[in-house]
């Protein structure tokens, strides 16, 4: 017996002097360094300093409203907190970062609708298939691309972070309604048809409710699955098409030929949802069909497809595709023929970014602004994220890309790039885009194969200022040799070169005589 107490009398101390030691009584001194420890309820606790930042000297391009010469960024903590010419931060303001636009333009961040070749699609989180140190999302900001929707998600290029890359997540949801495939068609109308008598007996049950002046029961405990605390149960697959009825979701589409574009027209029109139809090559030949049905459309202006010589109709590609619809009230969206990038240039393709698109789609008719417009604010409010991206207003978020000239224009390039308020990219710094037209008139160095261990000596290097000046010292070394004199001070005669005609009887070069044949004795 005294064996087993004494370890349980052990364990009593031992667990009383652990006890002691994180709760001490009131009045006994703690140790020193005890004090000074913080929990993690007190680090969450503490306030993060604000981040400022003032971007002066610049010309603004809201897109929603008027051109803002010499004018000043305020932000705040990633938003927007002022624009104007004499916008000046706080006078309790920290550390405020300043940078100088240098005369550039201020656009907001393009908002690219297919960047499937820019971040791969996750198979989790969206944030999980993030590399912000990655090669391709530096050549997006370089693009001026700073929103991107993969898959149903919209994220943001950041470099070095990726604190606030998600926008949105399950943005819009994917149908299939063609010709090709009638049983599938039939069935998704029938759903929207009774999703639609669904709601509507619903809605005439709430009016009958309160009319009596009866509450309505809540079911207690938590809803089951199947939505059968909705009493969606019934409705099977036609209750993932409540939220479009409602309004709290947007359809998206692929079509591109006349008779599809027609279908999905006539379906929207009949039902009352928002849908997005991605392609519409042949959107032109329907455009008042889509116009009044309300829906948007995502389109590469320069795509190419031949007409059908087989109907009497319209058919095939056409540039003015966007100007058309646009004239008939078709909200446009604009995207590049590939979504994947290139080096702007550096490899042949610098035709096929997102900008150069829009500028394609100005040269079928669209005018200037509906072109920008089609590569920031209507993406934007094609999937309901125009609240924070798409355009440069007080409140929203401060990305902004400062371009050297129209970013409609082939040669114009991208210098800065500001996402979530942070400077992400910076053409200076970039291997890949700093030596192509320096914006502080820096001369590329000299490009030589293979690199030396040893500095390299200066008549090595290639220079192509200094070729063309040798070329020219050879040129005119060789000219005076030409004409330089013989020995006995007359210019040496010109020997016949190879297939020239031979000389005729009885002429005689320039500075020779005819010999006479001598006479026999």
């Amino acid at each position: 017996m005294r064996h087993r107490i004494i370890p349980l009398l052990t364990l009593v101390l031992s667990l009383s002097v652990v006890s002691l030691a994180q709760n001490p009584p009131k009045g006994v001194p703690q140790r020193a360094g005890a004090s000074s420890e913080k929990k993690p309820e007190d680090k969450k606790d503490e306030k993060k300093p604000d981040r400022w930042l003032l971007v002066k000297n610049i010309h603004i391009f809201p897109v929603v409203g008027p051109v803002q010469r010499y004018s000043r960024i305020l932000v705040k903590n990633g938003k927007i907190l002022a624009m104007g010419p004499e916008v000046e931060p706080p006078s309790d303001a920290k550390d405020v970062e300043t940078l100088d636009g240098m005369g550039f333009r201020a656009y907001p961040g393009l908002v690219h609708l297919n960047g499937g070749g820019i971040l791969p699609s996750p198979r989790g989180k969206q944030v999980d298939a993030l590399n912000p140190y990655g090669l391709p999302t530096v050549m997006g900001l370089a693009h001026g691309i700073t929103t991107v929707l993969v898959g149903t998600n919209a994220v943001k290029l950041l470099t070095g972070t990726l604190e606030g890359a998600t926008v949105g997540e399950g943005l819009y949801m994917g149908l299939m309604y063609s010709s090709k495939r009638p049983r599938d068609k039939r069935k998704l109308r029938d759903d929207f048809r009774r999703a639609r008598d669904y709601l509507r007996a619903k809605k005439s049950a709430a009016k009958k409710a309160a009319s009596k002046g009866a509450k309505p029961t809540k079911r207690k405990g938590p809803a089951k699955k199947g939505n059968s605390a909705s009493g969606t149960r019934s409705l099977g697959s036609a209750a993932r098409l409540l939220p479009l009825l409602e309004g709290k979701q947007v359809a998206m589409f692929n079509a591109t030929d006349a008779h599809s574009l027609r279908e999905i027209a006539d379906l929207v029109g009949t039902f009352g949802f928002k849908a997005i139809i991605r392609g519409a090559t042949e959107g032109w030949t329907v455009a008042d069909e889509l116009g009044r049905a309300g829906v948007s459309v995502i389109l590469i202006p320069r795509v190419r497809q031949d007409e059908d010589m087989e109907t009497n109709r319209l058919t095939g590609s056409n540039l003015k595709n966007a100007a058309i619809l646009y004239e008939r009230g078709v909200p446009v969206s604009i995207v590049p023929a590939e979504g994947r990038l290139n080096l702007d240039g550096g490899s042949g393709h610098d035709i096929l970014t997102l900008a150069l698109e829009a500028g394609a789609a100005v040269r079928g008719g669209l005018p200037e602004a509906a072109a920008l417009e089609a590569i920031t604010i209507q993406p934007a409010r094609m999937l309901a994220i125009d609240d924070r991206v798409g355009s440069l207003e007080v409140g929203k978020d401060a990305d902004i890309i400062l371009c050297d000239g129209n970013i409609l224009n082939y040669k114009t390039m991208v210098q800065w790039a500001i996402v979530n308020g942070k400077i992400v990219y910076d053409k200076e710094e970039e291997p890949l885009y700093g030596r192509i037209r320096s914006r502080l008139g820096k001369k590329p160095e000299a490009q030589w194969w293979p690199r030396p261990v040893a500095p390299m000596p200066d008549d090595w290097a290639y220079d192509v200022e200094a070729a063309v000046k040798r070329k020219l010292e050879a040129e005119e070394k060789a000219k005076e040799e030409k004409s330089e004199p013989g020995k006995d001070g007359k210019k040496e005669p010109s020997k016949a070169k190879k297939g020239d005609p031979p000389a005729k009887k009885g002429t005689a070069k320039k500075g020779t005589a005819k010999k006479k044949p001598a006479k026999k004795k």
